[in-house]
């Protein structure tokens, strides 16, 4: 009989805060069904400032409580970027351009993607503008290449005249 390797399952960091009912209290139990994790990781927030009601066991968590606990917790991993950054997945982390270089790829008339390079990783790295914005974009980075993203945005075609065909000798 052949034995299946178990593969261990990431952690789960981020929480749905909309299941948790402000005017209920929790027990220990009842917050691990909850968001199916296990009673070390709840023990851990109360020993990280989570409060209980009252220390008499067994330890409740009021509801209004465990959701701001959580809410802090999860909006402390954002990582906000400044105008000239981008959010680069590989480091982790808001870098920013290699030499403030990027391609502007229209998506539609609203929206546009600026394409650049991280100056940590080298790999390619994106962020989300609206179209009015470019001329706020192009004095922050040096545009070099004006991409369309579709061909209906394209500029109209050149009228192609045929030439007269010259006589062959």
């Amino acid at each position: 009989m052949r034995q299946e390797s178990r593969v261990a399952k990431p952690k789960k960091r981020t929480y749905n805060l909309a299941r948790i009912k402000r005017d209920y209290s929790y027990k220990v139990q009842e917050i691990c069904k909850l968001f199916g994790i296990r009673k070390g990781t709840v023990w851990q927030w109360k020993r990280n400032g989570l409060p209980t009601i009252d220390d008499r066991r067994p330890y409740r968590f009021h509801g209004s409580e465990l959701k701001e606990f959580l809410g802090k917790k999860q909006s402390a991993r954002e990582s906000h970027c400044k105008q000239d950054e981008f959010y680069c997945r590989p480091c982790r982390r808001p870098c920013r351009v290699w030499e403030r270089q990027v391609d502007v790829i229209l998506l539609n008339p609203m929206k546009l993607n600026l394409m650049g390079i991280c100056e940590q990783c080298g790999r390619k790295i994106y962020r989300l503008y609206s179209t009015a914005s470019l001329p706020e974009i192009a004095g922050t980075f040096v545009i070099q290449q004006l991409r369309n993203g579709h061909i209906a945005e394209t500029l109209p075609p050149s009228l192609k005249h045929h030439l007269p065909m010259e006589p062959q000798t």
